[in-house]
């Protein structure tokens, strides 16, 4: 329409369909366009489309995206993609890890919609932080895998955020209070928490307490970081002291 000089730098925001919006970026006359312009792509654009524009502009970009395949392979796609930009992702792998689902939550601030996931594995820690997200939905009846190094209070949280099946046996140790430790193993959505893990316990506990504990696992329980035991004989910790297993 006019072969003048274009000055785009005063535009603040693009809208359009991911074609019309690449064309307008990548026209040899608009080359004045800022580099911190907003977005919003009308239709449904693919996570390739998506992610080209956002590497355009450090503003916000409102789109929804396509969301099929794996999450890890989505989040490869997705590599421009900011907390702040609003991206609309419905999934439909069912099954996830739960690190690659929290990387995912960090590219967007529009919830989730992760109920096709049916299965869901990780450490305690990256399970809870994805069940207790707001910005991922999903069906409450994720059956989850937990594997490594868990927080009793995490696999309680667990326990308390799905209904599905929890699998714990491949938790190798358990971490926390005394009082903590003994209710995740007692919890009846842990009870596959195999009978050799591992226990680093802190604060506070009793020997009764202990004496419990000692019965759920042969594993090694580290008791260094208690810091006092409130109730139990003298005699009764020495004795829970003596076999070697509580250090």
């Amino acid at each position: 329409a006019t072969s003048g000089t274009i000055t785009a730098s005063g535009v603040t925001n693009i809208t359009g369909s991911a074609t019309e919006i690449n064309a307008a970026h990548n026209n040899g006359e608009l080359t004045s366009l800022d580099s911190d312009f907003t977005v919003t792509i009308s239709g449904t654009a693919s996570a390739a489309n998506a992610n080209t524009i956002m590497g355009y502009t450090s503003g916000i970009v409102t789109a929804t995206v396509t969301a099929t395949g794996a999450v890890a392979d989505l989040n490869t796609a997705l590599s421009n993609a900011a907390s702040n930009d609003a991206l609309t992702l419905v999934l439909n792998a069912t099954s996830v890890a739960a690190a690659d689902l929290n990387t995912l939550d960090g590219k967007t601030s529009v919830a989730i919609n992760a109920n096709s996931i049916a299965t869901m594995t990780g450490t305690a820690a990256d399970v809870k932080t994805a069940l207790d997200s707001s910005g991922i939905t999903e069906d409450g009846g994720i059956e989850v895998t937990v594997t490594g190094t868990a927080a009793a209070t995490d696999l309680t949280a667990i326990a308390t955020a799905t209904s599905g099946t929890i699998t714990a046996s491949g938790v190798t140790t358990i971490t926390g209070t005394a009082t903590a430790i003994n209710a995740a193993h007692n919890n009846g959505e842990l009870t596959s928490i195999d009978g050799d893990f591992a226990a680093t316990v802190t604060g506070t506990a009793t020997e009764d307490e202990l004496t419990a504990l000692n019965g759920y696992t042969t594993g090694a329980i580290d008791a260094s970081g208690v810091t006092a035991i409130t109730s139990g004989t003298a005699a009764d910790v020495a004795a829970l002291i003596s076999d070697g297993t509580v250090t």
